[in-house]
């Protein structure tokens, strides 16, 4: 095993686990994981496949999950799900850049500092989100197009309406100039249409 992969085990193994079993969350491999009612948070460790033995990159990924949308979307509860899974997810990473470095140079507790007051920001943050409504008013307002069809078809069969148009004038506004509006567009009014709604997106964003 490589200096630098033992520096990043033990960083997991002597700072990250810890820290975050005290906020509440298991370890299983990479992914910790917290369960909050009907919400699973997930934090991810993900090393870098550009790696070598000059220097370990490796980023923290966030993600947020529902097994309540799992439930109305009429799909299997996922109770560990990856968070590339989630239905909302982001890259926890310091102001500067997207990742972490390990090299020989390095010093863990330095590293240890920075990550442990990146986590605290992000988790800070992620207070906010007790319920799938608080979720999906956040998806609403940062996901763009990620998990966007099932964003829409949580909406319309739970019946949140408002939200949905919400949504739908959010995206015509970052995306109306995108070459893949039009299908948007369609797509949505086809969910629209087979849901009984009475209104269309050009109802909703004129």
């Amino acid at each position: 095993m490589s200096d630098l992969k033992e520096k990043f085990n033990l960083l997991v193994k002597e700072s990250i686990s810890p820290f975050l079993k005290s906020a509440g969350f298991k370890k299983a491999g990479l992914n910790y994981y917290l369960h909050l009612n009907d919400l699973v948070m997930v934090i991810n460790l993900q090393k870098s496949h550009g790696n070598s033995f000059e220097e370990l990159k490796f980023y923290v990924n966030f993600g947020i999950h529902s097994s309540s949308i799992d439930e109305v979307l009429g799909l299997p509860t996922n109770h560990k799900p990856k968070e590339h899974e989630c239905y909302y997810h982001n890259r926890i990473h310091p102001m500067a850049t997207d990742s972490f470095l390990i090299t020989s140079a390095t010093s863990i507790n330095l590293l240890f500092e920075e990550l442990i007051s990146t986590l605290k920001t992000a988790l800070t943050k992620s207070e906010s989100i007790k319920s799938t409504t608080d979720l999906a008013d956040l998806m609403i307002e940062n996901n763009g197009l990620y998990k966007r069809k099932e964003l829409c078809l949580y909406l319309l069969l739970s019946s949140n309406d408002e939200r949905l148009k919400t949504y739908v004038q959010l995206l015509h506004e970052k995306f109306k100039e995108d070459q893949r509006w039009a299908k948007i567009e369609n797509s949505t009014n086809e969910m629209l249409a087979a849901h009984k709604r009475n209104y269309k997106m050009k109802d909703i964003i004129k």
